[in-house]
């Protein structure tokens, strides 16, 4: 899973499936601030060029 699936991971939690913020944490454990906010920018980007 790379970092942007990572992301829309986080953005998509589903109800009643696992244990979500163990997940949350294990995954997040790997993203380092710098990275976890430029791959969020790369999607702002994206679904804002996907409305335009």
């Amino acid at each position: 899973m790379d970092k942007i699936e990572k992301i829309d991971f986080l953005q998509q939690p589903e109800n009643n499936k696992g244990d979500y913020t163990k997940e949350r944490r294990g995954i997040l454990d790997q993203v380092t601030r710098e990275e976890f906010f430029k791959d969020l920018q790369k999607i702002r980007n994206k679904a804002n060029n996907s409305a335009s």
